[in-house]
C-alpha cells in the first residue's frame, strides 16, 4: 500500500499537515484510533485528486468492454477491437489493484 502512495512526491508532507491539523481528545489509544479513521478519510479524498477518478476510468473501461463483447456476439468484432478488449481488461485489473491499495 505505501509503495504506491510513496510514489506521490507531496505524501510525506500531506500525512505531517494532516496529522497535525485534527484535535482528538481522550486516551491515547483512542486518539490514535480516530486520527487514522480521519486520515484514512482525507486519503480518499486525495486519492481521488492525485491519481484522478479511478471508479470512472474503472466504468469507461467496463463500458467499453461491453460493447466489443456485443460486438463479437454479432460477429462485428475486429481484432483491433480485441486487442482493444485486452488493453481495457488489463487497464481495468490494474486500476482495481490501486484502487484496493490506496482505499479509493
Amino acid at each position: 500500500m505505501f509503495n504506491t502512495w510513496m510514489k506521490w512526491s507531496g505524501f510525506k508532507d500531506f500525512i505531517k499537515i494532516r496529522w497535525n491539523c485534527f484535535n482528538v481528545k481522550g486516551q491515547v489509544d483512542f486518539c490514535l484510533k480516530e486520527t487514522f479513521k480521519l486520515l484514512k478519510q482525507d486519503l480518499i479524498e486525495c486519492c481521488n485528486k492525485v491519481f484522478g477518478n479511478i471508479n470512472a476510468v474503472i466504468v469507461e473501461n467496463q463500458q467499453l468492454i461491453d460493447s466489443i463483447d456485443i460486438m463479437e456476439e454479432l460477429g462485428m468484432a475486429t481484432e483491433a477491437n480485441f486487442q482493444l478488449r485486452r488493453k481495457a481488461f488489463l487497464e481495468v485489473d490494474n486500476l482495481l489493484s490501486l484502487k484496493e491499495s490506496l482505499w479509493c
